[in-house]
């Protein structure tokens, strides 16, 4: 990456979310680990078609957090943000723990689906 990426003259925070474990510690050295969190998104999704994905409930949440759980005004004021326009966001006081809750989560679903070849639907009915 561009060295160019690490001078920033607006305080800014990359929020890392992707399924990818490892992606805030791969980020971190880029961006800066005092501006980088970690994150888990939850939310229930089919492929309704090809290019169409369509949620399947209301459930949708978001959490993230600094791994040294050190407080961060920024990330409240984001929090705030997110509750005022009704999102289920919050900051989560262990994302590391979060996101390995969220690792086994995903395994556990994958496993069974792939086991009984069906969506989670027909196999917890």
């Amino acid at each position: 990456m561009s060295p160019t990426i690490r001078h920033r003259s607006v305080r800014s925070t990359s929020c890392c979310s992707r399924s990818n474990y490892g992606t805030r510690k791969s980020v971190a050295p880029i961006l800066g680990a005092d501006t980088t969190v970690g994150g888990v998104t939850y939310i229930a999704t089919v492929i309704g078609s090809p290019g169409v994905i369509r949620h399947t409930s209301a459930f949708a949440k978001i959490r993230f957090g600094r791994a040294d759980k050190k407080p961060d005004p920024a990330l409240d004021a984001f929090v705030a943000a997110g509750q005022a326009a009704k999102l289920d966001i919050d900051l989560s006081a262990d994302i590391e723990r979060e996101r390995w809750e969220k690792f086994i989560f995903l395994s556990a679903m994958a496993g069974s689906t792939a086991t009984f070849r069906s969506s989670i639907g027909p196999i917890a009915a």
